[in-house]
Order: C-alpha cells, then structure tokens, then sequence
C-alpha cells in the first residue's frame, strides 16, 4: 500500500530559445505550455502558464519549486512554446525522457529546448 500523502518533488526549470537571444532586449523568452511527471497511468503538473495572446511573462529559469507527487515517476514530459506577439510561435520542448532520479532532463523541441533539474525527490519505499 502507497503512502497517503505525495513526496515532495523540488526542481529549477530552464527555458532555452537561441532565436529569442538576438531578437529582444532582454533576451528572455515568453514560454506557455506544461512541464510535468508521469507513472502509473498518473500525471502531475509541475509547471504551467497560459498563451495570453502574446503576453506571458519573459522568462528564462524558473527557481525551486515544489510539487507533492502522489504516484511513482517513470518520465518527465514538457510541451512548451514561445509567444511571439509578431512572429509565429516556436516550440522550445515537445515530448518525454525516461526519469531515473535526481539530475537534469533535457527535452528539445524544434526552435530550442527546456532543462528540469531535479535537485532533491524522496521516492516511495518498496
């Protein structure tokens, strides 16, 4: 039988877009989408933000957050673009990496890439 409350989970995420470098003054992109965690058939959301029609905030790296996590982790997932108010909107990360721990998991996508690194997870015992 499982533990009733989640373990907690703490990561930094990292958002790369090589084309948002040249093309703003601070550099940073605007990313929208979902990063998260998956296993047994369950999925938890570890970081989120809306498409506001061009107007998410510029970012490059979210710091230390911290999600309680209620089932086993087999992968770690990110669907994430950048909005371009001008220009057509770019995928940074499209897809999943099998996780094995503590460590960083990079996704790529087609216009750049998004880094988690799981700083500190307790698992659930056997």
């Amino acid at each position: 039988m499982r533990p009733a409350l989640g373990r907690p989970l703490y990561a930094d995420t990292t958002f790369n877009d090589p084309h948002e470098n040249s093309g703003k003054p601070d550099g940073y992109p605007e990313p929208c989408g979902t990063i998260g965690v998956g296993g047994d058939y369950r999925v938890t959301r570890l970081w989120e933000q809306q498409d506001l029609d061009g107007k998410p905030p510029s970012q490059s790296i979210v710091h230390a957050w911290k999600r309680a996590v209620h089932h086993p982790i087999e992968y770690v997932c990110a669907n994430v673009g950048e909005d371009d108010t001008h220009d057509s909107d770019e995928v940074l990360a499209e897809g999943c990496v099998p996780f094995t721990g503590v460590g960083k998991y990079s996704i790529s996508g087609r216009n750049g890439s998004v880094t988690v690194d799981v700083f500190r997870f307790e698992p659930f015992s056997s």
